[in-house]
């Protein structure tokens, strides 16, 4: 079984932190770091619909308690180290009409969980182009849910939630 990863109206496991979002501006609004010596593989694919991406079942709500704008756009960002901006890993969701039209058991039914999947793709700066098998993200990095909007996310009462078969933990070597 995999890694449970999921903010559920501001309860979150160690590794994952919440935060409002800047307006008109693509911020974080969820962090994910590893816990020391451990580091997490998000997989492209997983056995669950038929289209390749990365499941994650959200319910974004603004500081009013309203759904957020359907023209809230999403990305996956990694940021090591060493960096001091992160890089894009996924592809950019241009609209979040689908979290915002499905409640998040319905995100999870077979038939249409494929409307949940952010395909993971090689980052910016990469010679490699296109989707990519997995991210990995050490316990030096951070994967990122950036959420460009309008509108500011409320993140005491929003839920994102990783597909538990979509998310591996594995120990570091000589840990």
């Amino acid at each position: 079984m995999g890694e449970d990863l999921y903010a559920v109206q501001g309860e979150t496991p160690i590794e994952v932190e919440v935060q409002e979002n800047v307006p008109g501006v693509m911020t974080p609004i969820l962090t994910v770091q590893p816990d020391r010596g451990h580091w997490l593989r998000f997989l492209n694919d997983v056995a669950k619909g038929s289209e390749d991406g990365i499941p994650l079942y959200i319910d974004l709500v603004d500081t009013n308690g309203d759904p957020m704008p359907a023209t809230t756009q999403l990305v996956l960002k990694a940021r090591g180290s060493q960096m001091t901006e992160a890089v894009k890993v996924s592809e950019l969701l241009r609209t979040i009409s689908y979290y915002n039209q499905h409640s998040i058991k319905e995100q999870r039914n077979e038939e249409v969980v494929d409307g949940a999947k952010i395909e993971l793709e090689w980052p910016e700066n990469s010679q490699k182009t296109g989707a990519r098998p997995h991210v990995d993200i050490t316990d030096l990095e951070e994967l990122q849910l950036c959420a460009l909007s309008p509108q500011v996310v409320d993140p005491g009462a929003f839920t994102v939630h990783f597909d538990t078969n979509a998310v591996e933990e594995y120990a570091k070597e000589g840990q």
